[in-house]
């Protein structure tokens, strides 16, 4: 099967769909059909490139996550060596 460049507006497309826009949405940002959307998922490019960027969303989520898991232990462990907090506040 041929490989093919997906054009600029399957790009936002897959973006949009991969940060979880509502389909509808996407179809009037795009200004396309829904059949014109249906048609783009059944392309193996159009499928990856939508697995990857979700998996970049994810991965994005994740490491946000773990940023303010960080954040809060550390806030957390600032206040608990505060010894001018009473117990109450800690």
């Amino acid at each position: 099967m041929k490989s093919i460049k997906l054009n600029e507006s399957q790009k936002m497309a897959c973006n949009l769909l991969a940060t979880g826009m509502k389909t509808s949405e996407i179809l009037k940002q795009l200004k396309i059909r829904p059949e014109t959307l249906s048609r783009w998922k059944q392309i193996e490019e159009f499928k990856s490139c939508l697995q990857k960027t979700q998996e970049k969303v994810l991965e994005s989520i994740i490491e946000t996550q773990e940023h303010i898991l960080i954040l809060s232990q550390d806030i957390i462990i600032q206040a608990l060596k505060n010894e001018t907090l009473d117990d109450f506040k800690k």
